[in-house]
């Protein structure tokens, strides 16, 4: 069975990392918890965790690059113009977040394929 879209009750902690990572993979996902602000605020967590990813990722090949010269190899610019141009690729937040569609009722989940609860338990 090939899951394309994914319905996620639950917009907190883990019910926002779990839809981050789904979008990520190219799935769909209806995301939902008690209320429409505590939805937002799980995209909220959404957003914050892609720049995060992307910071990392612009600063990786600098890193790298740092950590090479400090074994005492000298690398010339061609050399680290490569290794900027191909580690220094970011992921597309925007594209991910398109695929994430917050909902405040169940409507929009009659279609998934997999429906996960991660809700707080009293």
């Amino acid at each position: 069975m090939v899951i394309k879209k994914v319905g996620i009750i639950g917009a907190g902690s883990m019910g926002s990392a779990i839809a981050e990572v789904m979008a990520y993979n190219g799935i769909d996902v209806v995301l939902k918890d008690q209320n429409l602000e505590l939805t937002n605020k799980g995209m909220k967590n959404i957003e914050r965790i892609l720049n995060d990813f992307n910071k990392y990722l612009k600063e990786r090949p600098l890193k790298e690059i740092d950590k090479i010269e400090k074994l005492g190899i000298k690398l010339n610019e061609d050399q680290k113009n490569q290794l900027i141009k191909n580690m220094g690729s970011t992921v597309d937040s925007d594209a991910i977040i398109k695929r994430i569609k917050l909902t405040d009722g169940y409507d929009l989940f009659e279609d998934c394929d997999l429906i996960i609860e991660a809700i707080l338990e009293d």
